[in-house]
């Protein structure tokens, strides 16, 4: 349902909630944008279980050549020199790698691997973390456990996923995401107890590339901060998508140097595990709900795949020390370049109890209406300027409010043109206003659910 465009006075269709807010707060003069930080308002949930998959889902693999066994003393805590570094880059596939037996003892692959982690990042770790076995049980219990910090934040983003009919009514987010984070892991660093959590039984290919995954998690944390427990609880939501993706692109970075130096076999045992916990993930939750998880990762790449190709690791390390500060800079790494902040919107009210608020990506955006492909090149190029959401007790249902403005008065025309027509295909209240004060023109939808 589409209202008449007024050019002072926003006008709304005579539809439910009833009291649907049609007035706009005197803007106040904007804050700077931070500089650090991460992810977009109403993924802030989805980013928290991001950070804790290790499944490495979708990164590209290469076949190595066989490589030489090392030898390990076996030992269950990390340990290394401080002293040691090395040059040897993430793109390439160092002589110092390993071929170890198909399964083995988590102590006899961790020197190895730490050694691996380290020659990657080309810094030593000064606190090596704690690695720690568990039955699958009690390692289920502690991940389900660390999420604990974010738990109010989650619950009110997954009412807002609801109305805006990212995922549909009655989805249980929460849980959902707890699920695939226990059982699409086999490791996991925990920054709050400086600990890696591994799964007790021997160490796969796919298990031992999960380690060194969760161990240049562990190495990033020492210095940069951008594996934070916690951090979606203390930064705005919309900022924390960069820091998450940061943090899974530089894991992942180190993560697929390792895979390069896999035998055939090994490549093969790894992706057939990835193959079934991605049958896992698509026979159990809904497209959105698994984009969702994986946007961190997807963004990470395309960050420091550029960054990396501009500097090799110095540069990786300048990046994780300037973290995107909007969603928009995490998903274009040209704007981020730019350090191009987000236009200031003014909080909206709202006639029920709030549930959740604050601002509206570029990722918000895009998962509510962007289609079958929601992170196109042309999608990302919208022109997104900065916006707001409320989310509301609507009765039994909650409501949603969101507003957006373009970069430039063409970019607000391409998201009208892209807004609307998903507003009158999803039974979403659409409206354009000029904002009072600056004179702005504003995309403002509300929907139900």
């Amino acid at each position: 349902m589409t209202g008449p465009h007024n050019p002072h006075e926003p006008s709304y269709p005579a539809a439910p909630p009833t009291a649907w807010p049609g007035t706009v707060a005197e803007p106040r003069p904007p804050s700077p944008p931070p500089r650090r930080g991460g992810g977009a308002p109403i993924i802030a949930a989805a980013l928290v279980f991001a950070v804790l998959v290790a499944s490495g889902l979708g990164w590209a693999l290469a076949r190595a050549d066989d490589r030489p066994p090392r030898q390990a003393p076996a030992t269950t805590t990390a340990s290394t020199a401080p002293g040691s570094t090395s040059t040897t880059p993430a793109d390439s596939s160092p002589d110092s790698s390993t071929t170890l037996p198909a399964d083995v003892a988590v102590d006899a692959a961790l020197p190895a691997l730490i050694r691996f982690v380290e020659e990657q990042r080309e810094r030593a770790f000064g606190r090596p973390p704690e690695v720690i076995e568990l039955a699958e049980a009690d390692y289920q219990a502690r991940v389900v456990g660390s999420l604990a910090v974010d738990a109010p934040r989650r619950a009110a983003a997954a009412r807002t996923y609801q109305a805006l009919g990212v995922v549909e009514p009655g989805t249980d987010v929460v849980g959902g995401l707890e699920e695939l984070a226990i059982r699409g892991t086999v490791a996991h660093y925990d920054p709050a107890r400086q600990q890696v959590w591994v799964v007790a039984g021997g160490l796969s290919p796919y298990g031992r590339s999960a380690v060194v995954r969760e161990l240049t998690q562990a190495l990033d944390d020492e210095v940069f901060p951008v594996v934070q427990v916690g951090l979606f609880h203390r930064v705005g939501r919309d900022t924390a998508l960069g820091s998450a993706a940061l943090a899974e692109g530089s894991a992942g970075r180190v993560e697929a140097a390792y895979e390069r130096t896999f035998t055939p076999e090994e490549l093969r045992s790894s992706q057939d595990e990835k193959d079934a916990r991605a049958a896992y993930a698509v026979a159990r939750f809904p497209p959105r709900l698994r984009l969702l998880e994986r946007l961190p990762r997807i963004a990470g790449v395309r960050l420091l795949r550029v960054t990396a190709a501009l500097g090799g690791t110095p540069a990786v390390d300048r990046a994780l020390n300037a973290a995107p500060g909007t969603s928009e800079q995490a998903l274009d790494a040209e704007i981020w370049a730019r350090e191009e902040p987000a236009v200031y919107q003014s909080p909206l009210g709202a006639p029920g109890p709030v549930l959740d608020s604050g601002r509206f990506g570029l990722a918000d955006l895009l998962l509510t209406i962007g289609g079958p492909d929601p992170l196109s090149t042309d999608n990302v190029a919208l022109g997104w300027g900065g916006g707001a959401y409320v989310t509301w007790q609507h009765g039994e249902s909650a409501c949603t409010q969101f507003r957006v403005v373009g970069d430039a008065a063409g970019a607000t025309s391409r998201i009208r043109a892209r807004v609307e027509p998903w507003a009158r295909s999803a039974d979403a209240l659409f409206a354009t206003m000029i904002e009072p004060g600056n004179g702005r023109e504003v995309v403002d939808v509300v929907r139900c659910a």
